[in-house]
């Protein structure tokens, strides 16, 4: 999960980085295409992690229901985000706010998951050794 959450983070910030210098060609496509991957992210969390800390304690639910806030906010802003680039019109405060509540959704879910969290994803349907380090 960790590596999921760092890999969306470099993509958007190269997909603006592109849009904040006039590199539009293929842009449009880019930012649909990473906010696909951002709602299949956030499925995965809703679907396989999320329930795990509901059941967890007491105040899981509660958890629960403010990281799926979280995601909500973060898809709607993605989502204007390629409109903005699909108009070539990017507004830089967008960027600063996805990308804050990116970095803050991130810390919440490693202090309650630990950073390695879901990692064990890939490991359940590929038999190959994590090679990548310590997390």
């Amino acid at each position: 999960m960790h590596e999921d959450h760092a890999d969306l983070r470099v993509r958007f910030e190269d997909l603006c980085l592109c849009a904040i210098e006039g590199r539009w060609t293929g842009l449009a496509e880019r930012a649909h295409a990473i906010v696909a991957d951002l709602k299949m992210h956030f499925a995965f969390e809703e679907a396989v992690l999320f329930p795990v800390l509901a059941a967890r304690s007491r105040d899981g639910a509660s958890r629960v229901r403010h990281l799926v806030a979280d995601h909500a906010a973060m898809l709607q802003i993605a989502d204007a985000i390629a409109t903005q680039i699909e108009s070539r019109s990017l507004r830089h405060g967008s960027i600063e706010v996805l990308a804050d509540l990116l970095r803050e959704h991130t810390m919440d879910e490693n202090a309650l998951f630990g950073p390695a969290a879901g990692s064990d994803r890939a490991s359940k349907t590929n038999d190959a050794p994590d090679r990548t380090g310590p997390r």
